[in-house]
């Protein structure tokens, strides 16, 4: 086991198969076999064996198979995420097509779940408290997810119109010198 560790460490980029070689050289305990057993000719094969299986580019094969299959994940997610881009497109392209419904009163028993989730998802673009489809799945959690979000929408639309129509009343603060402007501002720093 030393002559691996001592190997690895010496030369941490070795080949698969040459690291696969030395642990098992080690672990049969062969040079103690070979030292008994082989003559100068069974070396002169071994070493023959060895310079054409050096020679045959394993590891480079091994390497270049890797990238290979790194290159075809990666062009299969840029796949799939250019489905998915496709999709979310075709979602909000059908999702202008409906029309919006701004009053809650009109949201009634009488409208068909899909109408339901396509204003549901109208929504969830516009208002960040309406919840995900999985969590409204019977139709009158629904309904009542959807009036909530047209009354949140509604009272934010008007909240910003009512922002608007005073800021047209209030002095321009650009009008003013610098230091009026900065009076009563705290600067965080």
């Amino acid at each position: 086991m030393d002559l691996i560790v001592f190997s690895i460490r010496k030369k941490p980029k070795t080949s698969m198969h040459m690291y696969n070689a030395i642990a098992q050289y080690a672990r049969n305990q062969t040079e103690a076999f070979m030292q008994q057993h082989f003559t100068e000719a069974e070396h002169a094969f071994i070493r023959h064996e060895a310079r054409l299986k050096d020679g045959s580019k394993a590891e480079k094969n091994r390497r270049n198979q890797l990238i290979e299959k790194q290159m075809d994940a990666v062009e299969k997610t840029r796949e799939k995420a250019q489905e998915r881009a496709e999709k979310l497109a075709r979602r909000k392209a059908a999702l202008e097509n409906v029309t919006q419904i701004t009053d809650p009163e009109a949201v009634t028993e009488g409208m068909k779940n899909a109408e339901l989730d396509e204003q549901l998802e109208i929504y969830r673009s516009l208002v960040k408290q309406v919840p995900p489809k999985s969590h409204v799945p019977r139709k009158a959690q629904k309904i009542v997810a959807l009036k909530k979000a047209i009354e949140i929408f509604n009272s934010s639309q008007n909240d910003s119109s009512d922002e608007h129509e005073g800021s047209e009343h209030e002095g321009d603060i650009s009008s003013s010198t610098g230091r009026e402007a900065m009076d009563g501002i705290e600067l965080d720093h």
